[in-house]
């Protein structure tokens, strides 16, 4: 997993540095507990599901059951979208700005945090359109309401993509 997310890299910046003797375990330790929630939230959203089910009608259970896969294939769209367009855009602007005056190596520990925040934060935006649904579908917003409020919308998603882990003007305009 850990050469996975380095793949993202200029190839001169693939190599990670540690500065402790720990920092090596301690690294694989975090994209160890990351990827096994990643792995372990179908099962637990399955039993909260199933939690829920029963006192839902058989119409809204269809129409969550829709939304479930529809939430899926964004996130799935988003982390790839993470992976393959925003790590490395962002990773190309921030390793090579400002080059002749910094020595850019990167702590491993410190990427690692950098590239699972990118990626669960494009994740996080290719989940909107579920979230405006889900609001639409019980109905505490209206497409009336979303088309007369556009402006405060384009405003609101401005200002997410801002307090989003993206530090340079690449992965902020990325994510909005």
């Amino acid at each position: 997993i850990i050469r996975w997310l380095t793949q993202p890299l200029p190839p001169g910046h693939r190599h990670l540095i540690t500065f402790t003797v720990t920092e090596p375990f301690t690294t694989s330790l975090k994209v160890s507990f990351a990827a096994g929630v990643a792995l372990a939230l179908p099962v637990v959203l399955w039993q909260t599901w199933g939690f829920f089910a029963p006192a839902l009608d058989p119409h809204t259970q269809r129409s969550i059951r829709g939304l479930t896969a529809f939430a899926a294939g964004l996130l799935a769209l988003g982390v790839g979208f993470g992976y393959r367009i925003g790590l490395p855009a962002a990773l190309t602007f921030l390793v090579h700005y400002d080059q002749s005056l910094y020595d850019v190596q990167l702590r491993a520990t410190d990427y690692i945090s950098f590239a699972i925040l990118v990626l669960a934060a494009c994740a996080a935006v290719f989940e909107l359109p579920v979230v405006v649904l889900g609001l639409v579908r019980v109905r505490a917003l209206s497409s009336r309401t979303l088309r007369r409020n556009r402006r405060l919308g384009y405003l609101l998603v401005a200002a997410l993509a801002v307090a989003l882990p993206g530090v340079d003007p690449v992965t902020t305009t990325l994510e909005m």
